[in-house]
């Protein structure tokens, strides 16, 4: 965000949670949520807004009974403390090193362990705030849905606005200069590229979708569904089109098999309407065919980078791939991982021009990377717990809104988890509170 719009958002955030103004509070984070451009600069690194916001209310989240969470949520905990150690021993005391002087201080081992470590702990947090503002009713499921309904609408409108205006609504807010040349002429919302707003919007409509099949009815749920559905189909991003499947599979599990000849010819009219308008933009053709020839036979242009490389390495991105050829090639880290987001830099390739600055994309890989094997089970308990208490629960709602958020998140890896599992939780102990008044 530019100075002025930095500074707006950090004084009304400051504002709320003085005044106590949780619902306001809310919607900031949503905003966030549906857009990753919202976030202040801090000495070279970013701060996304929910982040902010997790972050300066965690004095309040200390001082808050936190009931059942924290025992729910002791694998996540306890993931997060062997982070603390892993950065202290790959950050500090024997730090991944690169030969390359082009490095920010956010960018070599000690500086990023510090900000992957405050990152994450922003996150862990939303979960604790997510809880409080629920379980204490602060703010009801109703808030949330009408706050989320209505805001993926203004994201939707302000995606398609840009694209025909030349991307007046995104320059006011981020600048002339965030719109990137290879992002001109796309949807990008609020996000900083396509395959960000895609991945983002996704998640905030199948939530919608679950809220609507479950029998919710609200705020303007007939224009901000299908106008998210146009932005999803309009953003030409492989991850979100298979997020978009993912999602509606588990939320129609139980659906498919009662799938009419009517409802299976709109669909398919649908995709027939859509292929026919991609067909007519040869450069998105090319994209779209180029993107779909590197999942299924691996990208033919990249195989000299890593020799011995196995096949299916190459069909990832280059983030996901240069971390599974590191752990290929150092197997000895996949117990414990090789630290907070470190990854970037220990699988640092010597035959790839340029540092690799980013992390996985994929949640899996993520998880794998920075805290190995023993992460990835602490994070499974977390997941398995929560399940068999929803199980128990029978609430079909919160069910669909949690295997959603993991599920997808294996894939696509997203704030979203946090916020649904706060969501969840305070959701299922208000339910246990109420049946025990």
């Amino acid at each position: 965000m530019n100075f002025i719009t930095s500074l707006i958002f950090v004084a009304t955030i400051i504002i709320f949670i003085l005044k106590k103004y949780y619902k306001g509070l809310l919607i900031l984070v949503l905003l966030s949520l549906l857009g990753n451009m919202f976030y202040l600069n801090f000495f070279g690194s970013r701060i996304i807004v929910f982040q902010l916001i997790t972050l300066l209310f965690f004095p309040f989240i200390i001082m808050q009974k936190k009931g059942k969470l924290s025992s729910i949520i002791n694998g996540i905990k306890y993931e997060y403390i062997i982070l603390i150690f892993l950065g202290i021993l790959f950050g500090f005391l024997f730090p991944w090193e690169h030969a390359s002087n082009t490095r920010n201080w956010n960018q070599i081992a000690s500086g990023r362990s510090i900000v992957s470590l405050v990152n994450t702990l922003a996150e862990i947090l939303l979960i604790y705030f997510t809880y409080f503002i629920f379980v204490s009713e602060k703010v009801l499921m109703k808030n949330f849905i009408n706050a989320l309904s209505i805001l993926i609408i203004i994201v939707s409108l302000t995606s398609f606005i840009d694209i025909f205006f030349n991307y007046p609504i995104y320059s006011s807010l981020f600048g002339r200069d965030a719109v990137t040349i290879s992002n001109a002429g796309r949807l990008i919302g609020l996000s900083h590229e396509p395959r960000s707003l895609g991945r983002l919007i996704t998640l905030g409509w199948l939530f919608l979708l679950v809220f609507r099949i479950n029998g919710y009815k609200f705020s303007y749920y007939k224009i901000s569904l299908p106008l998210g559905l146009a932005v999803i189909l309009f953003i030409f991003s492989f991850s979100t089109y298979f997020i978009f499947l993912l999602g509606i599979l588990i939320v129609l599990r139980n659906k498919l098999l009662r799938i009419n000849l009517k409802s299976i010819f709109g669909l398919g009219l649908i995709i027939f309407i859509f292929f026919q308008i991609l067909s007519f933009n040869d450069e998105v053709s090319a994209v779209m065919l180029y993107k779909l020839a590197s999942v299924t036979e691996g990208r033919i242009d990249l195989n000299n980078y890593y020799p011995d490389e196995p096949i299916l390495f190459t069909t990832f991105e280059v983030f996901d791939r240069a971390a599974l050829n590191f752990f290929y090639n150092n197997p000895e880290y996949l117990f414990f991982g090789t630290g907070p987001n470190l990854i970037s830099i220990a699988s640092q390739a010597s035959s790839i021009e340029g540092p690799i600055n980013g992390i996985p994309g994929y949640g899996l890989i993520t998880l794998i990377s920075r805290s190995g094997l023993v992460g990835l089970f602490l994070y499974f308990m977390v997941c398995k717990k929560i399940y068999n208490l929803l199980k128990i629960e029978n609430n079909k709602l919160l069910m669909d809104l949690f295997l959603v958020s993991i599920f997808t998140y294996i894939f696509v890896r997203t704030p979203w988890l946090y916020f649904i599992i706060g969501l969840v939780i305070a959701h299922m102990q208000l339910k246990l509170i109420k049946n025990n008044d």
